[in-house]
This record gives C-alpha cells, structure tokens and sequence, in this order.
C-alpha cells in the first residue's frame, strides 16, 4: 500500500535541503526549503513582498529540483470540469495524502494533512511550485473555516470588493483598472473569506500575481511601461479580436508598478462585483441584486478546492454548500455587471459605489 510518509522519507534520503525561505501570508506562516538555491532566489523575488522571518511555521513545504519518475504508481487522469476538455494532471490517493503530477512538465506534488512536497525541474516551472505553494495556504485557511471565491479583489478606505466571474471575464484587468485610482490589490484569481461576527465579513488575499495579456496591458498607461519598446509597435498593430484571443502572458508586480505597500492581504469585505458581462452586449450596466433570487450566478464564484485538497477520509469534509456561501454574504452588497465589456465604465461605477 502506497504510504505518503514513505515515498517522503524514501525521496529526501541523501538530498541537503540548505537553503530556505521564511514567508508570512496573512497572520500564516510559511516554511520553504529546497536543494537549490536558484529556486530559493526566484521564489523570494516572486513573493517579495511576503519575505518574513517567521515564527514556529504552520505549513512547511520541501522542494526538491531533481528528476522523479515514480515507476509502479497508477496515476488516474484527472478530467477537469466542462467546458475544458484538456487532461493537465493525474493523480494517486493514498490512505494519508495524495500524489499528483502535471502530464506536461511533469513536475510531482506530494501531500497530506502535514507534509508538502514539490519535486522535479522545479526552477524551469516555478510557477506550478508556487501554485502549489499557494494552495497549501489555501488549504490551511479552509480547515480555518473560511470559503473559497474564484474572484479578484481590491480595498479602498472604506473596505473590500470582491469581483468575480467565470475564467476569462477579465477580473484580473479590473482589479488593474481600479489600482490605477489608488485602491489596494489583495488578490488575482482566488479569494478566502470569513463571516466573523453579524456584521463583519473578512477577506484574506492570495499571493498570485495577475497575469494578464497585451490587450490590458496596452490600453494602460501605467502598465505599458513593462513591454520593451518593439513589443508595444508589434501588439499595437494587432486588432481588438486577436488581442483578447491572444496566449502571451505577463506577470504584473504590484509594488514596482502602483508603489509600495499596495500589495496588501487583508480587509473587510463590503461588496461584491458579478462580471456577466459579454464582448459584444448591449451597453453596459450595474445593478444591485438579491443573490437569494440569482442563485443562478453561483457558478461565478463558488471555487472548489479541488485536486491540490488533501482528501478526506474519516474527517469532516468542508462545506462548499451554496447556503454557506449565501449566509456568508447576507450583508453584502452584491451587484451584477452586464451588457458590454467596458472596463473603464465599470471602474467608474465601482469607484462611485465604494466612495458612499
């Protein structure tokens, strides 16, 4: 019988994990080390902002930059949801974790209840460690009792909005949109939230860049500035269709580009932004809705754990339910965006309703 715990100490044997790094997410602590120290200097780059010396940590995570093949384990392919039809991952349950490998890289994830462990050309595909990295937080907060939104989101004075939509909806150049006035960045693609008491929801942000496309990026002043000089000529002669269908993405650092301290990872939630908006709608419009009587816009939001969740086997599973979510977010106010894809007219509107 497969064993988490084996496969980990079997794997580690030999191998000088020197080098860490400390990171603080929220009030979470965070342990990384790994046998690179290219690895180690890419990730501290990347979360910069987040770069702690920590107390006792409450997640520790082991990345080792080797080759792993894991002969004699059956993977299952992992079918993801419609309508993506493309299998990226497979995966084996073992009695005290899992184990999943990404088809195409194939980096290998191992995990259970306490142990983390990321092996294969990490370096070459950082940005799956630090997925993995992020997922073990998100983890941590949902045995905290928090929900998971798919959802961006952004802080002014007076709190939190959280914008969500199904992928492609263009939360992340929103979120952008809004930091141009001065809000805060809390979040790119995934939102943690807690009812605290009657009156007070929180929302705790997760360290991911946006990674957004040329389109946004050249019909902004503040972000052009990130392409070389040719790219600009090169995507400006493109036409506003091929723009939006085109795969080149660039991670946007919060602090270099809007200024220090804009990153942040915390507020009190007070509204939430449903994108359900098309390219080619009507003109454009907000309203505020009563989400008991729109149960239908659930799919934009409610965002399951999935694959990197530690399964459950004899403990409580996590309520995702949309009951939870709804009594969540009774005080909420909670507005739908429809008609055209106007990113300006909808910061406007937004900016209007978070300054009463």
């Amino acid at each position: 019988m497969i064993s988490i715990k084996k496969i980990f100490v079997d794997l580690l044997n030999g191998i000088d994990t020197n080098f860490k790094l400390d990171l603080k997410f929220h009030n979470v602590n965070i342990e990384i080390v790994s046998n690179s120290a290219n690895l180690i200097k890419e990730l501290s780059r990347y979360y910069s902002n987040f770069c702690v010396s920590s107390g006792t940590p409450d997640i520790n995570i082991v990345v080792i930059e080797e080759d792993c093949l894991f002969p004699g384990i059956k993977f299952i392919k992992n079918i993801p949801d419609p309508p993506k039809q493309k299998i990226k991952e497979e995966y084996c349950d073992a009695p005290d974790g899992r184990i999943v490998r990404k088809i195409l890289t194939g980096m290998v994830f191992i995990f259970s209840t306490d142990l983390n462990l990321a092996v294969g050309k990490c370096l070459k595909n950082s940005n799956q460690v630090i997925n993995f990295i992020n997922n073990r937080y998100i983890e941590f907060m949902l045995r905290k009792n928090c929900l998971l939104f798919h959802a961006a989101a952004v802080s002014g004075n007076s709190g939190g909005a959280v914008i969500c939509g199904c992928a492609g909806a263009g939360k992340s150049t929103l979120a952008l949109n809004l930091l141009e006035y001065g809000l805060y960045f809390l979040s790119n693609d995934r939102v943690l939230a807690k009812k605290l008491n009657k009156d007070t929801v929180k929302i705790y942000g997760v360290p991911k860049l946006p990674r957004v496309n040329p389109g946004t990026i050249i019909t902004s002043d503040v972000l052009i500035k990130i392409l070389p000089k040719d790219e600009q000529k090169l995507f400006k002669k493109l036409n506003k269709e091929d723009l939006w269908e085109l795969e080149h993405k660039y991670d946007i650092y919060i602090d270099s580009i809007f200024g220090s301290g804009k990153f942040i990872m915390e507020t009190k939630m007070k509204w939430l932004f449903i994108l359900n908006w098309k390219r080619n709608g009507d003109i454009m419009q907000i309203d505020r809705i009563n989400l008991q009587e729109r149960q239908d816009l659930f799919p934009t939001f409610i965002k399951s754990p999935g694959l990197f969740y530690t399964p459950e086997k004899d403990k409580i599973k996590i309520d995702m339910s949309g009951e939870r979510y709804l009594e969540l977010l009774k005080n909420i106010d909670i507005f739908e965006i429809t008609g055209e894809v106007d990113f300006k007219k909808a910061s406007n509107y937004i900016l209007k309703i978070m300054s009463y």
